[in-house]
């Protein structure tokens, strides 16, 4: 299912043709003289849940992983507990369960990017990493293989919770094979709350919580931003700029009830 992303070669310029653009800028055409221009605006509606009340009364409340005094989270919070900081940012909104894969090593509805030494075993419905391989690189783009359909749907997903008012969870990549790959996909190294999303200079963004801080200020503030460019949800973290975050899972929202 996932192969590298291919780019479609430049047709000769004597040739009309339309190309559709899915990033939230709408079509964009190119004449038979080569110009290009835009021939419409499709732009997202901004969304910023940030301390706000969901629909069934929940707050979108940051919290940090390292935060032992919050209800659910205790002797359990700490380095390892970014997933289950996840989980009571949306127990705390009114999200009563989000999806986990169908085993601990199974598989989640939209894995949108994953290592490219890890093949899905669909008799014992694990990921493993193929033995003795190593790409022998840091490189993202090199190392990642992404399903841009998966992506699309994962997308149209996200979107319709932030327009309901309710946050998402998603996995993100940031180093290969690191620590080994312990999330069930060997290819997550973290995981982020969506809770919003907008426009700037740079295009389209998801903003998101990073809860791998203790710095309110760098785990909600303006910077943490997911931009949507060439079928690849990706940005950098605030509290480590040097990180770039890949989107490889967003997870679905399975059920809701009353603030926990």
């Amino acid at each position: 299912k996932f192969s590298p992303l291919k780019l479609p070669s430049n047709p000769s310029p004597k040739i009309e043709y339309q190309r559709e653009q899915w990033e939230g800028i709408g079509e964009i055409k190119k004449s038979s003289k080569g110009e290009k221009k835009k021939s419409q605006i499709h732009r997202k509606s901004e969304v910023d849940l940030r301390g706000k009340k969901t629909p069934n009364g929940g707050i979108v409340e940051w919290i940090s992983q390292f935060d032992n005094t919050k209800e659910g989270m205790g002797a359990k919070a700490g380095k390892t507990a970014c997933k289950l900081t996840c989980n009571e940012i949306l127990q705390r909104s009114g999200v009563n369960l989000s999806e986990m894969p169908t085993s601990y090593r199974g598989i989640v509805s939209y894995q949108t990017s994953i290592e490219k030494d890890v093949i899905y075993d669909q008799d014992n419905n694990e990921y493993k990493r193929i033995p003795h391989n190593n790409l022998n690189t840091k490189e993202q783009e090199a190392y990642l293989n992404t399903d841009a359909e998966k992506v699309r749907e994962g997308l149209t997903y996200l979107d319709s919770q932030l327009e309901q008012g309710y946050p998402v969870v998603v996995g993100v990549d940031h180093s290969y094979k690191y620590q080994g790959g312990f999330n069930n996909d060997l290819s997550t190294d973290h995981f982020v709350v969506i809770v919003g999303r907008g426009y700037d200079e740079k295009g389209l963004f998801y903003r998101f919580y990073e809860v791998g801080t203790k710095e309110k200020s760098r785990g909600a503030g303006d910077e943490n931003k997911l931009y949507f460019k060439n079928n690849v949800l990706s940005g950098k973290t605030a509290y480590k700029s040097d990180r770039n975050y890949v989107v490889t899972q967003i997870r679905k929202n399975l059920s809701y009830g009353s603030k926990k």
